[in-house]
């Protein structure tokens, strides 16, 4: 974190001091001292006096802004009002929130509204925002939300993530503008692009209703939880109830939980009967368990493999992974094409039996002969780097393409790479595309990363910014870390799009948070080193 917090401080930024609580919609809401960054272009040269001035007033800001983080508001307040005076707009917009917030002075709107248009009428997209909040508002001002929405309109065209919101926000109820849910939605992206975790609820909404956009569960459930791990109420409610309606009790009951810790009374009111659910679960399952016993000891192979798992799992047995690994061999020597593959996978992970890759191909093959999607595709991958198996391009495309005809979105990836290379196959750039596009549909973050490569580099399709970043948004919303740390370094280099220092944070923590080497160094944090991977699951 030192690292890119030096940055910021040379580039002479501000770090956000606050964040607004989370709010019901309609969301429309006044940024507290947020990043500000002060004019780039050097002074006036028509005199030495000028330059001084100019860099004067930025000192004094600085030391007001040292000054407020440390709760000294009667300093910050003289040091901000002798910049101001100079003209400086970070100091001007700064001046504002304290009025604005009765900070160290008497809240007062109107002298807020005075010093924020002083800001905003120099482009500092944060004053524009506060501007926007004020007159939407009617605070210090006549109520004008038509005003609102074009100094909203001024900020969010610049990046700035609660200009984006509250733009979303008036589009979507229709103030001071001709309700418009497709141009709502698009500014809750933009916001929820930069880590605004009430526009990623707002955008999770959208989804789920089908308002702006194509009603999509799972993208729903994506922004849900994006917004929910950072602690948004309203989306820990909303998520968990999403995954309760999909049979998922014990995922929902946790964000329940979650929510229910910060006082939300409709998942307080949720908690006890998930609870109970989840209970009345494990007792039908408990007096199944004496029926799934009787049919395994008769030799059932169903029964054998479902008393391994509840062996495995510890959940309705006592934990005993030799009794698991026992009932699972029986069921994949009767033929059960998911205890099959499932012995396979425990010779990969050489956990419970000592790791044999060529045990766990023989096993794959059993079950990718009898179609069983998984086991295909994980024999392909034995065979495409040649672990237990002679390293075959052919065996590899062969048993892809098996698993990738049933829809399994790792195995059209796999198998599009193979094409767009060529060598092992027949070099086929169309059809590379294709599978990409098909795995990419389903949500699989390294398609999504290739596609976006794809249209960064011109290969096997037209160079494509545009849509380069696109899908690399797409990988990164999906946690493919490369994604996240490109998406930062974008947001901080200004490539491609707007330069963004607080975009950037959030892509790199969350790309570091997985352990990404350039993403932890970037914020100051030790390496981590990583482990080798296995066949994918």
């Amino acid at each position: 974190m030192e690292k890119l917090l030096a940055v910021l401080v040379a580039a002479g930024l501000l770090v956000a001091c606050t964040q607004n609580p989370p709010q019901e919609t309609p969301p429309v809401a006044a940024a507290t001292m947020a990043t500000i960054e002060p004019p780039h272009e050097p002074p006036p040269e028509s005199s030495k006096a000028v330059t001084a001035a100019a860099e004067d007033a930025q000192q004094r800001w600085q030391q007001g802004v040292q000054a407020y983080q440390a709760k000294d508001f009667a300093q910050a307040k003289s040091l901000f009002e002798g910049a101001a005076a100079a003209g400086f707009a970070p100091a001007q917009y700064a001046l504002g929130v304290m009025y604005e917030q009765g900070e160290g002075v008497p809240q007062d709107y109107a002298q807020a509204f005075e010093l924020h248009k002083k800001a905003a009428d120099q482009g500092l997209a944060a004053a524009e925002n506060n501007l926007g909040f004020l007159l939407n508002q009617g605070k210090g001002v006549a109520q004008n939300q038509a005003q609102a929405v074009a100094w909203f309109v001024k900020a969010a065209q610049q990046g700035d993530a609660q200009a984006q919101y509250n733009l979303g926000g008036m589009l979507h109820e229709g103030w001071g503008v001709a309700q418009d849910y497709q141009q709502a939605a698009r500014w809750f992206l933009q916001a929820a692009l930069q880590g605004h975790a009430q526009a990623q609820y707002n955008l999770a909404q959208s989804y789920e209703r089908g308002q702006g956009v194509d009603q999509d569960v799972n993208q729903a459930l994506r922004w849900y939880r994006l917004a929910a791990q950072q602690g948004q109420r309203d989306a820990q409610f909303s998520l968990a109830a999403v995954l309760e309606a999909n049979d998922a009790p014990e995922q929902a009951l946790f964000w329940y939980q979650q929510a229910a810790q910060r006082q939300d009374e409709r998942a307080l009111a949720r908690v006890q009967p998930v609870q109970d659910a989840i209970k009345q679960q494990q007792t039908k399952a408990q007096a199944q368990l004496a029926k799934v016993q009787q049919a395994a000891q008769r030799g059932d192979a169903q029964a054998q493999f479902q008393l391994a798992v509840a062996y495995q799992q510890g959940k309705w047995l006592k934990q005993d992974k030799q009794q698991a690994l026992s009932w699972l061999r029986k069921a994949a020597e009767q033929g059960l094409a998911v205890a099959q593959h499932t012995l396979g996978l425990a010779y990969v992970q050489g956990t419970e039996v000592p790791k044999d890759y060529a045990q766990a191909a023989h096993w794959f093959e059993r079950a990718a002969q009898q179609d069983f999607m998984l086991a295909a595709y994980n024999l392909g991958f034995l065979y495409e780097v040649g672990e237990g198996v002679e390293k075959s391009g052919a065996d590899a495309s062969r048993w892809y393409a098996k698993a990738a005809q049933q829809g399994h979105a790792p195995a059209q990836h796999n198998l599009g790479v193979l094409y767009l290379k060529g060598g092992w196959v027949e070099k086929n750039p169309a059809k590379g595309l294709e599978l990409l596009r098909q795995a990419a549909q389903q949500g699989y973050a390294d398609a999504e990363y290739a596609l976006g490569v794809l249209y960064a580099q011109g290969e096997a399709v037209e160079k494509d910014a545009a849509q380069a970043l696109f899908w690399f948004q797409q990988a990164a919303l999906n946690s493919h870390a490369q994604a996240q740390y490109l998406l930062g370094r974008f947001s901080e280099n200004g490539e491609g799009m707007p330069r963004n220092p607080t975009q950037a944070l959030y892509w790199y923590s969350l790309a570091a948070q997985q352990g990404h080497p350039q993403a932890r160094e970037k914020l100051g944090l030790k390496s981590e080193s990583n482990a080798a991977s296995a066949p994918h699951r």
